[in-house]
């Protein structure tokens, strides 16, 4: 599945568009742009399709580190929202 990444100046700061599924083959590409941002990072996920494991990973270290997240689906925030899974819990 394809994805367009997009950046977008707003008097607000900026703002990181992801269109389609979120994937590995543009991980880094994605991360390169979050990295030149900065602070007041604002990430819109409206257009996200879906997105793997490392991934989702990548969000949420992004929110973590202070990125707003815009028009999220209940799906992706479902996701977003759940804890990662230690290797060692997932064997419990």
């Amino acid at each position: 599945m394809v994805i367009r990444i997009n950046r977008r100046e707003t008097p607000e700061g900026v703002v990181v568009e992801l269109h389609g599924w979120l994937g590995p083959q543009v991980l880094d590409e994605f991360v390169s742009l979050c990295d030149s941002v900065g602070d007041g990072l604002r990430l819109d996920l409206s257009q996200l399709a879906g997105t793997d494991e490392a991934g989702l990973a990548v969000l949420q270290s992004r929110i973590a580190a202070g990125a707003r997240v815009e028009g999220a689906s209940p799906y992706i925030r479902l996701l977003l929202d759940s804890a990662p899974v230690l290797p060692s819990e997932a064997k419990k």
